[in-house]
């Protein structure tokens, strides 16, 4: 058995081992090896020199994908993935693997570790409790209906439609969302690189320039909201239901969902204007670094 640096291999073996690893996942990932490179390569913000391989002579039977930015403004490691053929676990490979991650953050000078994993995935949890891993957060999955919101609505009035705004408006608020714990797959590192993502923003005023937006949503094409966010001297005024009406009237959406830490702000708006949360849910685990 030998573990190797993602630099050293072909896409087709990264691939190969992430596949096998997920073949019996909770999730099924059906992908092909383009769309897999794009998505943990690039959107997900995995590097291939942070990443590592394991074979057994020339067979990939286990990978541990890893990305580096500032995430609640302290440099960390995020372990993108990490899975082992299933005839291959329980040999120590996964210990092997996610030594040479750490590795990399100690090299790097990261001063945590972070991951995510699936509630009812206890001997994963274990497994990373005993690396030193902690469960910091709770990453909760949510649905709302077109129906449900049409209802919601005619009972509580129509909200004024906001204009639509460009992604690099965003940048004016990133100072403003410190109040908020987000998930790594909503922060603007993640959804800057979403092709097709639409954002619509409420502005203060009657001068459309950057410093006056006061409320947003970024949503893709596939109804998939990333980031809903009315700042904070603005909240209780209905912007965020104005928002998600603006979302459906522009889109040819039967439903819309989104996935956020169990944060009260967040979580009381969803469920206020009708968002059911789904039984699939994670923890975020990390683990702090000198």
């Amino acid at each position: 058995m030998k573990i190797v640096n993602c630099m050293e291999v072909e896409d087709q073996d990264i691939f190969n081992a992430f596949k096998l690893g997920f073949s019996d996942y909770a999730i099924p990932f059906d992908m092909d090896l383009h769309t897999f490179i794009n998505r943990f390569f690039h959107v997900e913000a995995n590097r291939k020199e942070y990443s590592f391989i394991a074979f057994d002579d020339e067979h990939p039977v286990g990978i541990v994908l890893g990305g580096i930015n500032d995430y609640d403004g302290i440099k960390t490691l995020r372990c993108g993935a990490l899975s082992i053929a299933p005839d291959y676990r329980g040999k120590g490979i996964s210990q092997e693997l996610m030594l040479a991650h750490e590795s990399i953050a100690t090299m790097e000078k990261c001063k945590q570790l972070m991951l995510e994993v699936l509630y009812e995935n206890n001997r994963a949890i274990h497994f990373y409790e005993k690396l030193g891993y902690l469960r910091t957060y709770n990453l909760f999955y949510y649905t709302l209906l077109k129906n449900d919101f049409v209802n919601y609505r005619e009972e509580h009035g129509a909200y004024s439609p906001p204009l639509s705004i460009s992604a690099d408006d965003l940048i004016c608020l990133k100072d403003n969302m410190t109040d908020i714990h987000i998930n790594w797959q909503n922060d603007f590192h993640y959804i800057d690189k979403i092709v097709h993502m639409n954002y619509y923003g409420i502005y203060e005023g009657t001068d459309y320039i950057s410093n006056h937006l006061v409320a947003f949503v970024a949503v893709d094409d596939k109804a998939k909201i990333y980031r809903i966010f009315t700042h904070p001297k603005h909240r209780g005024k209905n912007l965020g239901k104005t928002l998600i009406e603006h979302v459906f009237t522009n889109h040819d959406f039967e439903r819309i969902t989104f996935s956020s830490p169990a944060n009260s702000p967040i979580s009381t708006f969803l469920q206020s204007i009708g968002f059911n949360k789904e039984k699939r849910s994670q923890y975020e685990m990390t683990k702090p670094l000198k």
